[in-house]
């Protein structure tokens, strides 16, 4: 037996205190970059939802028109095409 046997460790070396930080660090570095990743394409899908929303009203507003005043319009810009009032 040792002399030293009878000490029992009561806490953690500087040495694991240090491994642990290191570990925890290398491990935070990817989900910060996960949860920012998520945060952004969350932005990114809202923004695509208002264009939709904004893009379906337009079509409804065209849609409920009769055709007969869309045509009338076409022509009176003297073209073949739908006016741009929309």
């Amino acid at each position: 037996m040792s002399r030293f046997s009878h000490f029992r460790q009561k806490g953690m070396s500087l040495f694991e205190v240090i491994l642990a930080t290191l570990l925890l660090s290398v491990a935070l570095v990817p989900m910060i970059d996960a949860f920012y990743s998520a945060s952004h394409t969350s932005r990114v899908h809202g923004e695509m939802l208002q264009d939709h929303f904004r893009l379906t009203s337009m079509m409804e507003e065209v849609l409920a028109e009769p055709f007969s005043q869309l045509m009338s319009r076409a022509a009176a810009v003297n073209s073949q095409t739908v006016a741009t009032s929309y």
